[in-house]
């Protein structure tokens, strides 16, 4: 996250003001499963999707058909990652991001297009990325 200042002020008896503005970018990346049942490949194996750009950084999802530990082998797991490409971030605080996770089905066959699942959705808001960790 980016931000800029501005200040105004006069002599001392006037006062002054200052204006802090975060800058924030929107985006969006769809993660398609198709043959979900030929991703399975046992708890901790992974696949990763493309890597994507969203507010001049770069991005990758990691999806976990069968869980990413036994605890949550009947479950998918998917996580959103910070590509570093070999550059770390700065320590000015990391890049922050607010993500949100919802899970469609292919309502194509019904005459449909996509359709929410109904509970499936997480949103995480202000988490930090860092480069150690």
């Amino acid at each position: 996250m980016s931000a800029s200042s501005s200040a105004t002020g006069g002599d001392n008896n006037s006062g002054s003001t200052s204006t802090i503005t975060a800058e924030m970018t929107t985006g969006r990346h769809k993660l398609k499963v198709e043959s979900y049942a030929r991703t399975k490949g046992g708890v901790g194996k992974f696949i990763d999707s493309i890597t994507f750009s969203i507010g001049g950084h770069s991005w990758y999802i990691r999806y976990y058909p069968d869980g990413n530990r036994d605890k949550s082998v009947d479950w998918i797991s998917i996580y959103l990652y910070l590509y570093l490409g070999g550059a770390g971030i700065e320590d000015d605080g990391g890049v922050k991001a607010r993500y949100k996770f919802s899970l469609f089905t292919d309502a194509a066959a019904a005459g449909g297009g996509e359709l929410p699942v109904p509970f499936h959705t997480r949103t995480a808001s202000n988490y930090s990325f860092w480069s150690t960790g």
